[in-house]
């Protein structure tokens, strides 16, 4: 999983947004991240949902998400 942590996108060249780590942005890391926000996931299971790396999932993070949906 610490290759999807946020801190880690840019050594090992992630795709942003790509948070469950499949080599995609879709719906799935879109459901992940509400998952997290809503508490039925946790921040440590999936790090990658915090999409800002402010150490929180928030609708920051949802928003950024819809946004690299939106622009595909």
């Amino acid at each position: 999983m610490y290759r999807a942590a946020a801190q880690w996108k840019e050594f090992f060249g992630g795709i942003p947004g790509d948070v469950n780590g499949d080599g995609s942005v879709d719906v799935g890391d879109l459901n992940i991240i509400t998952n997290v926000l809503l508490g039925a996931n946790s921040l440590s299971e999936y790090p990658a949902a915090d999409l800002n790396g402010d150490n929180k999932v928030d609708v920051s993070d949802l928003n950024t998400e819809i946004g690299y949906l939106l622009s595909k």
